[in-house]
């Protein structure tokens, strides 16, 4: 610089240039119904401050869509990083119509009769006919009467359905039968005409 009386001064600076700081966040990329996705970020940054304005390190969050993080590190450098969250609706079981087992049949189907993608959900069923052959089948065949109760579980996410039930009712009973002479055969009797109840 030059003074109005021809005087001149010099002066530098050294300015170097701070690396911004890099949030990264880590976490659920999707969450299923009636729970929560669960994300963080390091604590290592002096200001930490979500899309949806909380102030801590990890969050829960309960809506789907893209959350951000800002951060600012010990110089005043600002970073940000984004994630997208996504809801999973929970998968619907159908343990079908109650039933019943009748003389004429014996072993009864259980579930929906609709053809269901037994690639996306494993069934889990419980009750008096199931074993460890048919309890992940979707539609499993009982021979017992009781009361069955199946899950689905998303094979990709893990989402669990609600419980799903049905009655197996044994309607097959034997009638009481007895049948009756009103005489006795003998010599003088050769024939008796039966009757039964």
């Amino acid at each position: 610089v030059q003074a109005q009386n021809g005087c001149r001064a010099r002066d530098s600076i050294l300015l170097t240039a701070l690396p911004a700081p890099v949030p990264n966040i880590t976490g659920d990329a999707f969450f299923c119904t009636d729970s929560l996705a669960r994300l963080a970020v390091a604590d290592t940054f002096q200001t930490i401050t979500w899309s949806n304005g909380a102030a801590t390190p990890r969050i829960e969050v309960a809506q789907p869509g893209r959350l951000s993080v800002s951060v600012r590190d010990a110089s005043g450098c600002l970073g940000r990083d984004s994630f997208e969250v996504a809801y999973i609706e929970r998968p619907l079981a159908i343990a079908g119509p109650d039933t019943s087992l009748t003389c004429a049949r014996r072993i009864v189907p259980l579930g929906a009769a609709s053809r269901i993608d037994t690639l996306l959900y494993i069934a889990s069923w419980e009750g008096p006919g199931i074993n460890r052959q048919n309890r992940n089948l979707h539609r499993p065949f009982v021979s017992e009467a009781g009361s069955y109760q199946m899950v689905l579980r998303d094979s990709r996410y893990g989402c669990i359905s609600l419980p799903a039930s049905a009655q197996v009712l044994d309607k097959a009973y034997i009638p009481l039968a007895s049948a009756f002479a009103e005489d006795t055969l003998d010599c003088a009797t050769p024939s008796v005409v039966l009757n039964g109840k």
